[in-house]
């Protein structure tokens, strides 16, 4: 079965399952992590710097001292938004 990762429910689905994770994280970076835990629309209280944002995926590992955060760019709306300028 093929699932479009453009999907936002097969997006987080796929990427807080921990082993898919960490393999991605090792096929890009080179680097073997393991993740403590994984979380979706993660946002800080307070917001840093004053900078309040929603993160898509946002895991922290325990071996590596790594923040890792994922984004899932929506192509649409960013078509949306150049037609609007």
């Amino acid at each position: 079965m093929l699932a479009p990762l453009d999907n936002e429910t097969i997006f987080k689905r796929a990427f807080t399952d921990k082993e898919v994770f960490e393999q991605f994280v090792k096929d890009l970076f080179g680097v073997d992590v393991v993740v403590n835990k994984i979380e979706t629309e993660k946002k800080f209280d307070p917001p840093i710097a004053n900078i309040d944002i929603t993160l898509d995926i946002y895991a922290e590992t325990i071996d590596h001292r790594f923040v890792i955060e994922i984004q899932k760019i929506d192509y649409d709306s960013l078509s949306t938004d150049k037609k609007a300028n």
